[in-house]
């Protein structure tokens, strides 16, 4: 987005994220860009006082990195959250023979996101 770097937040949705894996691992590596998409939020909308308070006191990095972008927090357990998701998007990114393998590998991966904790 266009003022990333100074720091302004990137509100978005409709990317249908598996809970709050997204918006956290964003969070962490100090990213200003947020799902508010309802798949990311517990099926309910967000109100902006509560996306003021998700990015309270995050220092902005000013550029866009997700976990196939380089961390550049220096944070080894933001390095660790983002290698353990990257893990689980090989499987989605495959080939798939057919669409039904592929939403099979899109619903396995959905749930082990889930299972990583990372909006704790």
């Amino acid at each position: 987005w266009q003022s990333m770097s100074r720091g302004s937040w990137h509100l978005h949705g409709h990317i249908h994220s598996a809970g709050s894996v997204y918006n956290e691992l964003n969070r962490k590596q100090g990213l200003m860009r947020y799902d508010v998409g309802v798949d990311a939020n517990d099926l309910a909308p967000v109100s902006l006082d509560e996306i003021r308070a998700w990015f309270e006191g995050v220092e902005f990095y000013g550029r866009a990195r997700w976990w196939e972008w380089v961390n550049g927090t220096g944070d080894p357990a933001v390095a660790e959250d983002c290698g353990a998701v990257r893990e689980l998007m090989v499987e989605v990114d495959r080939d798939h023979a057919t669409a039904q393998e592929s939403a099979e590998a899109s619903r396995r991966c959905a749930s082990a996101l889930r299972d990583l904790g990372l909006g704790r």
